[in-house]
C-alpha cells in the first residue's frame, strides 16, 4: 500500500503527521516551515502525510497522504516508514507500536510522561530547539 501512496518506491520513506488536539497542535507557519526543512535536509526520502479523520492537512496537501479511518491499516502503512515525525497524539503512539522510530514533537504535555516508548524513539521540547536543532536529533538518533 506504501508503493502506492509514494512517489518513488525506490526512496526510504518519512511519514509526519501535523494534527493534534487543541494547544497541542502546531499550526500551518510551523508546519509549513519545518517541511520545507526535511524536503532540503532529506531529498533522497519520500515524505508521506497521514491525516487525522478532520481530513485537514497542516502542510497544505503538500504531500501524498493517507486518509484513513482504519487504525490497522494506519499502523501498517507507517510500520513500514523509516521514521514517524508528530506531535504527542494517540496517532504518535499508535506509530510506537507498530515499532517505527517515532520522533515526538512536544510543546505542552510532559515529555516524561507521555513520550513515545519503543526504543527507538524520541520526544523533543520543541519550546527549546530550532528546526535545525529537531533535524540534527533526528540524525543523530534516528536517521544516522
Amino acid at each position: 500500500m506504501l508503493d502506492k501512496l509514494v512517489t518513488d518506491k525506490n526512496k526510504k520513506t518519512i511519514s509526519i503527521y501535523t494534527y493534534a488536539t487543541g494547544a497541542k497542535c502546531y499550526d500551518e507557519t510551523w508546519w509549513l516551515e519545518f517541511h520545507k526543512r526535511l524536503k532540503s535536509e532529506y531529498p533522497n526520502h519520500n515524505i508521506l502525510e497521514i491525516l487525522p479523520v478532520e481530513n485537514v492537512s497542516q502542510i497544505l496537501f503538500k504531500e501524498p497522504s493517507l486518509y484513513s479511518k482504519d487504525i490497522r491499516e494506519m499502523a501498517a502503512v507507517i510500520a513500514n516508514t523509516e521514521v514517524f515525525i508528530s506531535a504527542d497524539g494517540g496517532v504518535m503512539h499508535l506509530a510506537s507500536a507498530a515499532q517505527t522510530p517515532v520522533i515526538g514533537l512536544f510543546s505542552v504535555t510532559s515529555i516524561g510522561r507521555y513520550e513515545p516508548y519503543n526504543g527507538k524513539s524520541k520526544g523533543l521540547d520543541t519550546n527549546n530547539l530550532t528546526n535545525d536543532e529537531i533535524i540534527s536529533e533526528i540524525n543523530k538518533n534516528i536517521l544516522a
